[in-house]
């Protein structure tokens, strides 16, 4: 799921990028490479029809927070696992 999810980030990111592309080349590329700048055309070009990201910025942020919740959801040890290592810590303490 997370291979998924992950690319899904990624085409919508690309489809937002495209979008912000039309109005400002350089913001375009730093919002690909940095994300959160990408709140910045959001703003400036909230209702315009040619410009507007609102659609692929928020399918983006969404498809990013379950992309992060799959990943670590993922690397959680299990209950046994906790038990194991809270037993060879006591020992150690």
């Amino acid at each position: 799921m997370f291979m998924i999810t992950s690319f899904l980030t990624t085409l919508f990111i690309i489809w937002m990028v495209a979008r912000i592309w039309k109005s400002s080349p350089a913001l375009a590329a730093v919002s690909f490479l940095v994300f959160p700048v990408a709140i910045i055309p959001l703003v400036q070009n909230w209702g315009d029809e040619e410009t507007d990201i609102k659609v692929p910025f928020f399918l983006a942020l969404a498809s990013w927070g379950y992309t992060i919740y799959s990943f670590l959801s993922f690397v959680r040890p299990d209950t046994e696992e906790q038990e194991a290592l809270l037993a060879i810590a006591r020992m150690l303490a």
